[in-house]
């Protein structure tokens, strides 16, 4: 019985949608037309794309590199408003590297691109400053050893004056016939002094040598290339089947509508 109603009730639709097929077919026309018109006269979306590539510095206590920024962060804090509110922007760390790429979205490819400029120049000017935190670290440990340096150099220059003292007083000694061995054994010591004071100079210079080097290895952040802007052109296939599609559901559902309608209205006169 229950399997009949149903068979009952699917003819009807079918008998309604065939009663009605001209209808649906108009609006399944309509929807063409509006779909038509939708891809020629709404107005473009353009996409403006910016790739920043993160720079890194070398630690002040080890030779580990060390990323200005996490990646990931700085796309969150993009996304976030940080550096201006901008609801088309879209911003991702891609995985694996240092880059991040930011994207925006809008009817306008100059707003799109002055837009991109301004967080590119926030982001480079925040980034900057962090390295120069860094650098002026080690440009402050350079200039410790540096002063190191000097001093040491004072003392070398100090005991060589001392030495040549010595060696006058051996030279008068010497002439009067006198003991001159402790005179000699005092030179020997000052001399064995100056090359300990030369070895820590050169272990100061070399570490002032890998701090410079660090220095030179800093990397700024900076763009992978250009801002880019392309237009994002509307599938007309894909729009064409949807305001079909969407054609034939409003009239199906008026058809319908129109059918409930006409039997009332008849039940009415009735």
């Amino acid at each position: 019985m229950d399997y009949t109603e149903e068979e009952i009730n699917l003819i009807d639709y079918i008998r309604v949608i065939m009663k009605r097929k001209q209808l649906i077919f108009a609006l399944f026309l309509a929807g063409l037309v509006i779909g038509w018109g939708f891809y020629f006269l709404m107005p473009g979306k353009y996409e403006a794309k910016l790739i920043l590539d993160v720079g890194f510095f070398i630690g002040e206590k080890d030779s580990t590199y060390q990323l200005i920024e996490d990646p990931q962060q700085a796309a969150e804090k993009i996304e976030s408003g940080f550096y201006g509110d901008y609801p088309e922007i879209k911003a991702e760390a891609i995985k694996g590297t240092n880059l991040i790429k930011i994207e925006m979205f809008g009817q306008n490819p100059k707003e799109a691109k002055e837009v991109l400029e301004n967080i590119k120049e926030a982001v480079l000017a925040e980034h900057n400053e962090k390295l120069e935190a860094q650098k002026e670290i080690l440009k402050r440990e350079k200039s410790k050893y540096e002063r190191l340096i000097a001093g040491h150099n004072n003392l070398i220059e100090n005991i060589e004056k001392s030495i040549f003292s010595l060696k006058k007083d051996i030279t008068r000694l010497i002439s009067k016939n006198q003991q001159i061995v402790s005179l000699q054994i005092k030179i020997y010591d000052l001399q064995l002094e100056i090359y300990s004071l030369q070895n820590k100079i050169y272990e100061l210079q070399s570490e002032m040598e890998k701090i410079q080097k660090k220095i030179e290895s800093f990397q700024a952040t900076k763009t992978v290339g250009e801002i880019t802007i392309s237009k994002k052109e509307i599938n007309l296939f894909f729009d064409l089947i949807v305001a079909g599609l969407l054609g034939i559901f409003f009239g199906v559902v008026l058809a319908f509508a129109k059918e409930w309608w006409d039997k009332n209205k008849a039940g009415m006169q009735l």
